[in-house]
């Protein structure tokens, strides 16, 4: 499973992030490092941040949980 507990109210997700997709969008599951990881397609260009806060939106939606409780 590509979560871990990381604290009593925190968890660490494993990410694959694809910039410059087509569009923005959780792709299943990969493997990084021979564990299992997340794979998320951004549309946005990993150039000042825009890669980061789409990702940050993506998770929010996906995990249904606000942008603010979320670290990169």
């Amino acid at each position: 499973m590509p979560v871990s507990a990381d604290g009593e109210e925190s968890a660490r997700l494993r990410v694959r992030v694809t910039a410059r997709a087509k569009r923005t969008a959780l792709a299943g599951l990969t493997e990084v490092d021979g564990k299992p990881a997340l794979a998320i397609r951004l549309a946005a260009a990993p150039v000042d941040w825009a890669a980061k806060k789409a990702l940050l939106d993506c998770l929010g939606k996906g995990l249904k949980l606000p942008k603010r409780s979320l670290r990169i």
